[in-house]
């Protein structure tokens, strides 16, 4: 419901609500508003929301998840009920509440009366709004959340999560032949995982998680015959080629810019990268992006922690924030020529990208149409270079991952006092 300044409230048409989440209106755009849906809503006006989460029994050996604590917008007071069944051993946790002052882990109100379930209620009044620093990404933002868990360890996890991937590395004929084919004439370990890392880059990302293959990913072979694969199969692929080839790899699950923690053992994880194990250490790779170039990580698992596959045993390492000597430096040559007034300038400049730049721009090169990467790139110049007039923008495709992405602006330089 919503609540007027004036005291008028303005109840929600549930009937309708439910119409909309069953799927017999057409309008699909307002479907995807029913979570923030009020009507009404003006300045000073408050909005009463209450849903209820009813967690069925999951496909894993236990529960895991987590509730937050707080929103983009400020809450004027927040209840929230837990109820658990005494039989399963759930415990809960409270995590970076240190991002939001007030929320008091200890303000709640046990029920009594029921022997088979454990229920309290924590009520907080003005839980302020989560506001993320300027250019902060949103979902690495650390925040306030009640996590849920019904494993007893990270051993548990890893036994279970074994048992659900056995047989999907195993190296065939097919993945044999394909391994060797690729790297047919390299001398080096680091020249074949180069040539595998780019060859599995390249797959087309299309993710089916449908039941258990939303945790497993589909057999190597499979995903080689078929050519596509969401995260999990990328990685498990680039793992079963290298076995094939005589390195030793393995495949890792973290949690891709968002929060996590090793106290609470459960199912946090939403992606999947990998690790090859070499004489200095572990050289952590993602094949998951087509335009991540090979000694790069993507900004999402940089500084992760990552749960790696080591048989039934639970194992962590972070994965570092960039491969040590990978070029980071985007590059600017700039031809101009001076006016006869002395005091402007007109020609062109070469921007030639790397690491995080080349990776932001590669992405937008793949998704956007050729006028609007046309126009973003202008824009990128007039916010380097405040004042410039921007010509013409022309570019050059990279044909491949270790070629730079390149494009050159003609542009004219003002007057400066």
């Amino acid at each position: 419901k919503t609540i007027l300044p004036s005291g008028e409230v303005l109840e929600v048409d549930l009937e309708w609500l439910a119409n909309l989440a069953r799927g017999t209106e057409a309008d699909a755009k307002a479907a995807r508003l029913i979570p923030t849906f009020a009507p009404g809503v003006v300045p000073g006006a408050v909005v009463e929301l209450r849903y209820e989460t009813d967690a069925p029994t999951p496909p894993f050996p236990s529960y895991f998840d987590e509730c937050p604590l707080a929103e983009p917008l400020p809450i004027q007071t927040l209840k929230f009920r837990l109820a658990t069944p005494k039989a399963k051993a759930i415990r809960h946790e409270f995590l970076d509440l240190e991002a939001i002052p007030g929320l008091d882990p200890a303000a709640f109100v046990a029920e009594s009366g029921n022997p088979f379930i454990d229920a309290r209620t924590w009520t907080w009044q003005g839980v302020p709004a989560l506001v993320p620093e300027p250019g902060q990404p949103i979902r690495g933002m650390p925040t306030p959340r009640l996590a849920l868990t019904g494993y007893r360890s990270w051993d548990q996890f890893a036994d279970w999560a074994g048992r659900l991937m056995r047989g999907t590395d195993e190296v065939t004929p097919d993945i044999e032949r394909k391994a060797r084919e690729l790297t047919a004439g390299l001398a080096t370990d680091e020249e074949k995982i180069r040539a595998l890392y780019g060859y599995v880059s390249g797959l087309r990302y299309v993710a089916l998680e449908i039941g258990a293959n939303g945790w497993r990913p589909r057999f190597a072979d499979s995903v080689l015959l078929q050519q596509y694969g969401d995260c999990k199969d990328k990685a498990n692929l680039l793992v079963t080629l290298l076995r094939a080839v005589g390195l030793t790899a393995r495949f890792a699950l973290v949690r891709r810019a968002g929060p996590f923690t090793e106290a609470l053992p459960g199912c946090h994880f939403n992606h999947a990268i990998m690790a090859v194990e070499r004489p200095k250490g572990l050289l952590w790779l993602d094949p998951t992006d087509e335009v991540c170039p090979f000694g790069m990580l993507p900004p999402g698992d940089a500084g992760q922690r990552a749960f790696l596959f080591s048989g039934t045993a639970a194992e962590f390492h972070t994965v570092p924030a960039y491969h040590a000597g990978y070029d980071h430096r985007t590059r600017c040559a700039a031809d101009l020529m001076l006016a006869a007034d002395g005091r402007t300038a007109r020609g062109q400049v070469r921007l030639t990208f790397a690491g995080l730049q080349d990776y932001e721009w590669r992405t937008r090169l793949r998704h956007l149409p050729p006028g609007e990467f046309r126009r973003a790139l202008a824009r990128h110049a007039r916010e380097v270079w405040p004042g410039v007039t921007v010509e013409a923008v022309e570019w050059r495709a990279p044909r491949g991952l270790d070629e730079p992405l390149e494009a050159t602006l003609t542009i004219g330089w003002p007057a400066r006092d």
